[in-house]
């Protein structure tokens, strides 16, 4: 299972799941500044609609985790989601899940090893931080 945990998971917990197009850190570097801002108001808009829908708001610090599978043979580096993430977070924080991204309440990004399955998909999850995180 992806976000495995030994207990029952902290709530609340945001989970999105993305199945739609997303560059990765290398292929942005050869895509027209058109591309690059249509992904990033797509991505936005996409995680501020899911977080609405998702109703989850957070009153404490959050850690979020990112997640890439793919069906390639040979996977990206785990940190090549980080433009796509950098875009769910913002959506998330337009959606109402946090005030704002800062330092604050975003206690870190963690970025997953890419998991190989039959789609391409980005999963972010955000949870409350843990007394050790804050």
């Amino acid at each position: 299972t992806l976000f495995p945990y030994t207990s029952s998971p902290p709530r609340p917990l945001l989970r999105l799941v993305y199945d739609g197009p997303f560059s990765l850190t290398n292929q942005r570097a050869g895509h027209h500044w058109r591309i690059h801002n249509k992904e990033r108001a797509d991505l936005r808009a996409w995680a501020a609609y899911e977080t609405c829908r998702a109703g989850t708001a957070f009153d404490v610090p959050v850690v979020v985790e990112a997640l890439m599978t793919t069906p390639h043979h040979q996977l990206a580096d785990c940190d090549a989601i980080a433009p796509a993430v950098k875009h769910v977070i913002d959506g998330m924080v337009d959606g109402g899940a946090i005030p704002n991204d800062s330092p604050k309440w975003v206690r870190a990004v963690t970025y997953r090893a890419p998991e190989k399955t039959d789609t391409r998909t980005l999963i972010v999850l955000m949870r409350p931080a843990t007394n050790e995180e804050t």
